[in-house]
């Protein structure tokens, strides 16, 4: 059995996904979407993906939904990677002026001390 560290969690309208750490030094994303609409049009997905690194997840992570990241919902972020997404919101830019977001949720992970999840 693999046990695995919760290191970051976010959701999205029909979906969302969990980033863990395992004992081995992997990261593994477990994610689902869809079911917002009926079945045909909206079937559920549901994945697993694993990255050597956090920062290797992250690339991923930011190509797979480009400038709309920002916009998901943290759930969790675990405290080793909190530095990281600091600097990724501080370093955020975006050349449309309508989807500049306010990362008012982010921070407020940010500043949780809420470390059981």
């Amino acid at each position: 059995m693999i046990n695995k560290t919760l290191i970051f969690k976010f959701g999205a309208d029909g979906g969302g996904a969990s980033v863990f750490r395992s004992d081995e030094g992997k990261f593994i994303e477990t994610g689902s979407s869809g079911g917002m609409l009926d079945e045909d049009e909206d079937p559920i997905i549901s994945w697993v993906k694993e990255f050597d690194s956090f920062e290797a997840w992250w690339k991923d992570f930011k190509q797979q939904h480009k400038q709309f990241w920002p916009f998901f919902y943290p759930i969790f972020i675990h405290s080793d990677i909190k530095a990281f997404i600091e600097k990724e919101i501080t370093d955020f830019h975006s050349d449309d002026e309508y989807s500049q977001p306010d990362f008012e949720s982010w921070k407020d992970r940010l500043e949780s001390k809420d470390t059981n999840y």
